[in-house]
């Protein structure tokens, strides 16, 4: 047996499926939740710290749209060094960059969307 939804305003609602209307959300729940809705930011970012650094860094990447990403590290020529991170990354993610085995100099850290578009990039400075 079909019936119609309430106020007449959609699809038929049949196949013993339970019909709620008017749900938030679609996690199915009516109650209210206590932690407030953040929303992404506008721009994506790259933070390092500590910088200068000596051998090891942090970077936060934080994104604006949840997407595939890769953060490579370049050197002041623009020459491609390493690449320090690759995959999916909704709001933060935190990158080790390990320089252990590159020279003393200033490098930037550059992230790209799956569609090779520049999101964001910083400056970072090695000192040995």
């Amino acid at each position: 047996m079909h019936i119609l939804n309430k106020g007449l305003l959609g699809n038929r609602v049949g196949n013993q499926v339970n019909f709620i209307p008017w749900l938030r959300d679609t996690n199915n729940t009516t109650e209210e939740t206590s932690t407030p809705f953040v929303p992404l930011p506008k721009t994506a970012t790259l933070r390092v710290f500590p910088n200068p650094f000596n051998s090891q860094a942090r970077i936060a990447l934080t994104v604006s749209e949840p997407s595939i990403y890769y953060v490579d590290l370049f050197d002041i020529l623009g020459r491609n060094v390493m690449r320090l991170f690759q995959g999916p990354v909704a709001d933060e993610k935190e990158i080790l960059c390990d320089a252990s085995t590159l020279t003393s100099g200033v490098y930037f850290a550059q992230a790209t969307n799956i569609r090779k578009m520049p999101v964001a990039s910083t400056k970072l400075v090695l000192l040995k």
